[in-house]
């Protein structure tokens, strides 16, 4: 009987840590913005690099603390000594966005640096870089590729959807539509909201796959719910020729239109040629009543940022 109790006892004795055993731990506490931007400053004072690529990055998104883009690269640049990645990748972007900074070369080193250490948005901007010539870098459609490529294997979905838009860039060496049209499929289906647009737009016109102006819409809807702007306008533009016919026009449709291409408007957006003649048509067409409601019913809906 003895051995019983003793067992029922060591059950409910504190362990070494104090806390009484089979008792469920306390819920982990939640630091707030302020709290973790505090922790890593006091690190960063410290002199410990990886808090230093944190407070790099939370100066320049506001995190905890207002923003402030010259406390953001002057820590980048010191946990960039480190070969810290992120701190390679921000250090590089303070040197690009500097006007003093005439020859791109030390932010080409930075990133390709980074890039080395398998960081994503590095190989990303590289293949933006030398894809547009942008800041000084020399055009090289081939390098271009090449980052991108390295970041779509590691399945980054807008690295795959940029490399996707350099296949099916006519101008581009490496133009194939087919490939194009594969990588652009790919990336929408990992959830690249650029990547729905294109796809969206590949299907309306038939680039690289078959037309179908059903599957058009469900991909611009995908990226438009997300905020896409672009998609938003094409939605307006593609409604608008569906909602005519030879002998009728669909009231309900040239509506919905018209309500896509208010919504572009309202976040920001600056239309195209053709989306501004097709926006100038719905209002024309569709009656003031029409127009008021729909006004109304978007006014009711949460508004869209800018992407």
């Amino acid at each position: 009987m003895l051995p019983l109790i003793l067992a029922a006892a060591a059950m409910t004795l504190p362990n070494v840590e104090g806390r009484v055993d089979n008792q469920p731990d306390s819920p982990p506490k939640i630091e707030t913005p302020e709290e973790q931007f505090k922790a890593a400053q006091q690190k960063a004072l410290l002199g410990d690099v990886e808090a230093q690529s944190k407070l790099s990055s939370m100066y320049q998104q506001g995190f905890g603390t207002r923003q402030n883009m010259e406390e953001a690269c002057k820590w980048a640049k010191q946990a960039a000594q480190a070969e810290v990645p992120e701190a390679l990748f921000n250090a590089a972007g303070c040197l690009l966005r500097d006007a003093k900074e005439t020859s791109p070369n030390k932010a080409l080193e930075l990133l390709n640096k980074a890039a080395d250490k398998g960081h994503i948005g590095a190989m990303r901007r590289l293949g933006r870089l030398y894809r547009s010539g942008d800041k000084g870098t020399p055009k090289d459609m081939g390098r271009a590729a090449d980052y991108l490529t390295r970041a779509a294997d590691m399945d980054d979905a807008d690295a795959t959807a940029e490399l996707a838009s350099l296949y099916l860039d006519k101008s581009s060496p490496l133009y194939d539509v087919h490939k194009g049209a594969e990588l652009m499929e790919k990336s929408a289906g990992m959830g690249s909201i650029f990547g729905s647009a294109m796809l969206g737009k590949m299907y309306w016109l038939g680039t690289g796959v078959e037309k179908d102006p059903d599957l058009a819409q469900t991909w611009l809807k995908a990226a438009a719910d997300s905020g896409y702007a672009g998609a938003m306008e094409d939605l307006g533009v593609i409604g608008l020729k569906l909602s005519i016919t030879d002998t009728q026009m669909d009231l309900a449709r040239a509506a919905e239109a018209y309500q896509w291409m208010l919504r572009a408007q309202k976040a920001g957006h600056t239309f195209s040629t053709i989306g501004k003649k097709s926006f100038e048509v719905l209002e024309k067409l569709l009656p003031e009543d029409e127009r008021t409601r729909v006004k109304h019913e978007l006014d009711a809906k949460p508004q869209f940022h800018r992407l």
